[in-house]
């Protein structure tokens, strides 16, 4: 993967901060929780 750092670390809190009572929060609560 050859994509800029900056890049990479917005698609990570893009999908670290999903949209509030969405499913994929659920599953980004639950990954963390995991580590």
């Amino acid at each position: 993967m050859n994509q800029p750092q900056e890049k990479v670390s917005e698609t990570i809190k893009s999908k670290a901060k999903p949209a509030p009572g969405t499913a994929e929060e659920l599953q980004a609560q639950f990954k963390a929780m995991a580590g």
